[in-house]
């Protein structure tokens, strides 16, 4: 019997005794030094939810490197995700799969852009956009005999005819349902990157009350985004309160994270919602994702009242050159702004920055790092500049992409090369975190949070220690030092970038 990683199934939805049995299988991503969110999968989850309201039986599960999906159950329907670079994965997955399953059915980035090749592999249908749209109208289709007619957003064989029934609708945000409790519960997601001392274990709760974004950042990709689409939906107010409530009452949740991508790009929505938080004069504590340049006093005061305690904003650089490469559509005077205003207030902040954009030198990754240690923000992350297929960077690059990866750059579109890139990164995070300045603003937090936390604390510190060892006082394994002025040449080679594998 082919084996899985201990613990991975999840029930999403119970079903009756003669109900059919669906499962949702993902590939475990790997972490190997850096410090990564477990953050909950809601297309699969909220999809599952669906089809669980639909009568159906529902699993979730997360399939490590070394293992497949387990056929020992009953198996009506198999959903797989599957992002860029994960195909050579899922082949063996889908071709063990064809035959033995009545519908397998594929979603995700890859299998959006690449439906034959995820057809031919073994799955009998494919995705075109968000996937709770379509699953469960998909699940009724194919339980009636595939009759009458398929509904918008498939990709299907027809004998050899490729067929497309035309793109999703996009899921209307206040039709989903709440994420079940029973997921919650599990404790299986959890945010690494916020170590908040709250005076208590942190048992987080995950909600999407916007999906899209109104921006055309060039480095966006559905890789990094909680919505396939960019056209921007938002919930009622009151139902993002109603689902906060519900995750804190049915589900224990200690701390609520609202995944959305840019929480405040409707302020008039964002401040309703402050005030009916406020009004109920609620007592746990939540954070957001969103844009410095979309944030003022008068809202983020509204924020801290109604219960926020912090935010993750994309900085992504300290020279306004590359922010407009990047087509940011910000400037780094309104980020040193923002950012001062909200440490006045007292937000606890996560802010991400980035490596490698084109044109990029060192001397732009110096001013990154100047103002990364002005803003002190409780976690800095870098991330490296990756042109992900269905990205504007993408453009230009044909046959060439990129997996998602956070040891070493992939599919570098810098003027630097990959050893460079990767060694002006570490030098990043020793620098900021080792500094004397971040240890006098945050040693209390990290300690009230290990205090508060201790399981996932070794858990952090372990990824962190793995992730920093052989660099807190060496630039590479080497133990050569990263060079105060590192050569500003030498862009990748072609035989550098890895292609996808189809």
């Amino acid at each position: 019997m082919t084996r899985r990683h201990p613990h991975q199934r999840l029930r999403i939805a119970e079903g009756g005794p003669d109900a059919p049995h669906a499962l949702f299988a993902r590939a475990r991503e790997a972490d190997r030094f850096h410090p990564r969110d477990r953050t909950l999968p809601f297309s699969a989850v909220l999809s599952g939810a669906m089809l669980g309201q639909a009568g159906y039986r529902v699993a979730l599960d997360e399939i490590a490197s070394d293992s497949t999906v387990s056929l020992n159950d009953r198996l009506d329907a198999v959903f797989v995700e599957i992002a860029f670079g994960q195909m050579p994965f899922y082949r063996p997955v889908l071709e063990r799969l064809r035959g033995r399953v009545d519908l397998v059915a594929a979603y995700g980035p890859y299998a959006e852009a690449h439906p034959e090749a995820v057809l031919d592999a073994g799955a009998v249908a494919v995705i075109d956009g968000d996937p709770e749209s379509v699953v469960s109208p998909l699940a009724a289709w194919w339980r009636s005999g595939r009759r009458p007619a398929p509904p918008p957003g498939l990709w299907w064989r027809d004998g050899r005819t490729l067929r497309h029934s035309g793109a999703a609708p996009s899921a209307k945000t206040d039709e989903l349902p709440f994420v079940p409790a029973s997921v919650l519960r599990s404790e299986r997601y959890h945010k690494y990157s916020f170590p908040l001392a709250l005076g208590r274990p942190l048992h987080w709760g995950f909600i999407l009350a916007t999906r899209g974004c109104f921006y055309s950042c060039r480095f966006c990709s559905s890789m990094a985004r909680q919505s396939y689409r960019l056209t921007y939906r938002r919930c009622a107010p009151e139902r993002l309160v109603a689902e906060m409530d519900y995750q804190v009452r049915e589900a224990g949740r200690t701390v609520l994270s609202v995944e959305d991508e840019i929480f405040t790009g409707d302020r008039k929505w964002a401040m309703e919602i402050c005030r009916l938080l406020a009004a109920k004069n609620r007592r746990t504590p939540w954070i957001i994702q969103t844009r410095l340049d979309h944030m003022d006093e008068e809202l983020a005061d509204a924020l801290r009242t109604a219960g926020c305690v912090g935010m993750t904003c994309g900085v992504e650089s300290g020279s306004d050159d590359v922010l407009e490469r990047l087509n940011k559509k910000s400037k780094v005077a309104e980020i040193r702004r923002s950012a001062a205003m909200l440490d006045r207030l007292g937000f606890r902040n996560r802010y991400t920055f980035m490596i490698g954009a084109p044109g990029e030198t060192p001397d732009d990754v110096r001013r990154t790092e100047r103002l990364a240690r002005e803003l002190n923000p409780l976690i800095a992350q870098m991330s490296f500049c990756t042109p992900y297929p269905d990205t504007a960077l993408a453009e230009g690059l044909a046959g060439e992409t990129a997996m998602r990866h956070t040891d070493r750059p992939w599919g570098n579109v810098s003027e630097m090369p990959d050893e460079i890139i990767a060694r002006l990164r570490r030098r990043f995070y020793r620098r900021y975190y080792l500094s004397a300045r971040y240890l006098d603003a945050h040693l209390a937090d990290w300690l009230g949070y290990a205090w508060h936390n201790p399981g996932r604390a070794a858990i952090l510190t372990w990824k962190a220690l793995a992730f920093f060892g052989r660099v807190l006082f060496s630039g590479d394994a080497t133990g050569r030092c990263v060079p105060d002025n590192p050569p500003a040449s030498g862009r990748a080679a072609p035989s550098q970038r890895v292609r996808e594998v189809t």
